[in-house]
C-alpha cells in the first residue's frame, strides 16, 4: 500500500497495541489487542491482522479519537459514532452497555432534527462533541465535573454545556476539558489536581475540581489554540507564545540512538504549531524554521529539546520514536499490505473452487460426501422435512439446498416434493424433484457453500440490522428474493442507505429469523420462541412456524 493512500492513522493503547487506519478511498481497518472492543469490529477478541471495519467503511471518517476504553469517530458529513467501553455512558448512546460495534450518536435540535457535529474529543471516561452552531455537548463520567455539568452524576446522553458563548474548538484531558471561543477566550473545567486549569482556577469550595469558567493566568487573555494533555493544558497565543500549565514532566532518555540536548526556552519565544495527546505528557512544538522540539522542564525551568526525524517521516513517526510506543508508520503500512494480500489470495482461491469442474463434482449417492458443508458452523435447515420418506432422498436433502430444476411437480408418484428454505419456505414455496439426482450441479453446490458463509459476514454485506446495539450483516438481494414482504418493511424503515434499527424484537430473535431466510437452521429456545413464531406467521414462513410449534 502506498503511504499516500492512508488518510487517517490512530494508534492507542499500551505501547501502541491498537491501530485503526482509514484509507483515502474510505476503507477502515483495525487490528491489535481490541480491549473492550474499541477497534469497532463487532467483537472483543484480539485481532492479529488488519481487519475490515464494515460499519465505518464508506462513512467518510475524518477523525477518530480515543479514551481509556472507548472511541469516537466523526464523518465529513457531521455524523458521530461511538464504540467500546461504556460503563459511564461515555459513548453517548443513552445506555451504559459496552458495544464493540460503532453506534450513531444523535444530538437533536429544538425541532428534533439531527445537528451536524464539527469536532470530537475523548478523555478517560468522558467525551465532548462540538456542533456546527458552536455549542459543546458532553457525555460520560462527571465526578470531577469533566463533562462541565454542575451535578456530579453520570451523563448518558449528549448534554449541552451551558455557556452563553460560541466555541470553535474543544479538547479533553484524562479528567479535565477545555474549549476555545470564537473570540479567543479559553474555558477550562474538570479536575485541577495538577493545576492543569491554571493557578487561579475557580475550583468548587473544598474540592480540587471546577465547573466551566474562563481561563485566568499570566497576562494573556486571547488564544489561538488550546489543547489538553493527560494532566496539563497547552495554550498558544496568536503571536505564537506557548503556555503550558499542569504536570507535563518529560525526561529526555536516549532512545533509538538519538542524543538529547535540552535547551532552556527563552522568554516569549515564538512557535507556529503545538501537538499533544490526551494520554501522553509529551508536548511537541514546531519552530518557525520547521525544527521540531519537545517541551519539558528542568529544575522548574521550561526547556525545549530539538528532535531530528529523517526527511519524509510524518509527525506520527515523531510520536512513535519519542512517546512511548514502538509502532512506526512503515510497520503499520506493511501490516496492512500483508493483510490485503492475504484477502486477495483467499478471494482468488474461492473463485478457483467455484469454477472447478473436477474437484467439486458430487455423487449424490456417495455417502462419503456427507461432510461437504463441514466448513459451515451452522446447521443447514430444510423445511417440511417430514415429507421425505426415503433414506436416500433424505441424504440428498442434507447435501443440497438448491437445485438447478425448479417448477411444478411433474405428477410422478415417485418424485418427492420438498419446500426448500432458500427458494421459498413460505406459502409460495418452490419445489424440487428429489429423485432427479442428475440435476445437482457442482457450481450450484459451490454457490450454496458461499451463500452460507456470507450470512453475518463483516467482510461481505450491503445491509446491517442493528438490534440491542449489536450488528447483523446481511444482503439486500437475498432478502428481496427470499421474502418480499419482509424486505419491503425493512426498506421502509432504514435510517441510512444500508442500516435498519429494530427495537421491537430481541437480537436473538432477529438473528434466528435471518438465519432461516439464509437457509441455516436457527436456534429456537425459551427466550425467542414466541417472538420467532410471531415473525413466522406474519411473514408466511411455514417451515419456521412448524419448528416453533414443535418446540412448544
Amino acid at each position: 500500500m502506498d503511504n499516500n493512500r492512508i488518510k487517517l492513522l490512530v494508534v492507542f493503547g499500551k505501547d501502541g497495541e491498537e491501530v485503526i487506519v482509514v484509507t483515502t478511498d474510505d476503507i477502515v481497518y483495525g487490528f491489535g489487542a481490541n480491549r473492550f472492543g474499541r477497534l469497532g469490529l463487532g467483537v472483543s477478541d484480539a485481532i492479529e491482522r488488519p481487519q475490515l471495519n464494515a460499519t465505518l467503511t464508506g462513512k467518510k471518517i475524518m477523525k477518530i479519537c480515543y479514551g481509556l476504553g472507548h472511541c469516537l469517530g466523526l464523518t465529513s458529513g457531521g455524523q458521530c459514532y461511538g464504540w467500546g467501553h461504556n460503563a459511564s455512558g461515555q459513548i453517548g448512546i443513552g445506555s451504559m452497555s459496552d458495544t464493540p460495534t460503532p453506534q450513531p450518536i444523535k444530538i437533536l435540535s429544538r425541532r428534533l432534527q439531527l445537528k451536524p457535529i464539527e469536532d470530537i474529543s475523548c478523555g478517560d471516561n468522558h467525551s465532548l462533541a462540538l456542533t456546527r452552531d458552536g455549542l459543546i455537548y458532553s457525555f460520560g463520567a462527571n465526578d470531577r465535573r469533566q463533562c462541565g455539568q454542575r451535578e456530579g452524576k453520570l451523563v448518558w446522553v449528549p448534554t449541552k454545556v451551558t455557556l452563553n458563548v460560541k466555541f470553535v474548538s474543544i479538547s479533553c484531558g484524562r479528567n479535565h476539558s477545555c474549549g476555545l471561543t470564537d473570540r479567543g477566550t479559553a474555558y477550562v473545567w474538570g479536575s485541577n489536581d495538577c493545576q492543569q486549569l491554571g493557578p487561579e482556577a475557580m475550583v468548587v469550595a473544598g474540592q480540587t475540581y471546577a465547573s466551566p469558567h474562563a481561563f485566568h493566568g499570566h497576562n494573556d487573555r486571547v488564544f489561538q489554540h488550546v489543547m489538553c494533555g493527560p494532566d496539563h493544558t497547552v495554550l498558544m497565543t496568536p503571536t505564537g507564545i506557548i503556555r503550558v500549565i499542569g504536570w507535563n514532566e518529560w525526561k529526555a532518555d536516549p532512545k533509538n540512538g538519538y542524543l538529547f540536548n535540552a535547551i532552556k526556552v527563552r522568554k516569549n519565544i515564538q512557535f507556529k504549531r503545538i501537538d499533544t495527546t490526551y494520554d501522553n505528557r509529551v508536548v511537541i512544538v514546531t519552530e518557525p524554521d520547521g525544527q521540531l522540539c519537545i517541551l519539558g522542564k528542568e529544575k522548574r525551568w521550561p526547556t525545549r529539546t530539538p528532535i531530528y526525524i529523517p526527511i519524509g517521516c510524518s509527525l506520527f513517526d515523531v510520536c512513535a520514536k519519542y512517546c512511548g510506543h514502538n509502532r512506526t508508520f512503515a510497520s503499520i503500512v506493511d501490516s496492512i499490505e500483508t493483510s490485503i494480500s492475504l484477502m486477495e489470495s483467499c478471494s482468488q482461491s474461492d473463485e478457483e473452487i467455484y469454477w472447478s469442474d473436477g474437484e467439486e463434482e458430487v455423487d449424490v449417492k456417495d455417502e462419503s460426501n456427507v461432510d461437504i458443508f463441514a466448513e459451515s458452523d451452522d446447521e443447514i435447515y430444510f423445511s417440511d422435512a417430514e415429507e421425505v420418506t426415503d433414506k436416500q432422498t433424505s441424504h440428498l436433502q442434507t447435501q443440497s439446498l438448491l437445485s438447478s430444476h425448479f417448477g411444478a411437480h411433474n405428477g410422478n408418484d415417485n418424485a418427492m416434493k420438498s419446500s426448500l428454505c432458500l427458494t421459498g419456505c413460505g406459502d409460495n414455496a418452490g419445489t424440487v424433484d428429489l429423485n432427479a439426482t442428475h440435476c445437482i450441479d457442482p457450481i450450484i453446490t459451490c454457490f450454496q457453500k458461499h451463500l452460507f458463509k456470507s450470512f453475518d459476514n463483516r467482510l461481505d454485506f450491503d445491509m446491517i440490522f442493528i438490534v440491542e446495539n449489536k450488528a447483523i450483516y446481511c444482503h439486500k438481494t437475498v432478502l428481496k428474493i427470499r421474502n418480499k414482504e419482509f424486505w419491503e418493511i425493512c426498506e421502509q424503515n432504514m435510517f441510512t442507505e444500508r442500516e435498519i434499527e429494530i427495537n421491537v424484537y430481541s437480537y436473538d430473535t432477529i438473528k434466528a429469523f435471518l438465519k432461516f431466510l439464509y437457509g441455516l437452521r436457527p436456534e429456537v429456545n425459551d427466550q425467542n420462541c414466541q417472538q420467532l413464531l410471531g415473525l413466522a406467521v406474519e411473514y408466511g414462513e411455514r417451515g419456521l412456524k412448524d419448528m416453533c410449534c414443535q418446540y412448544l
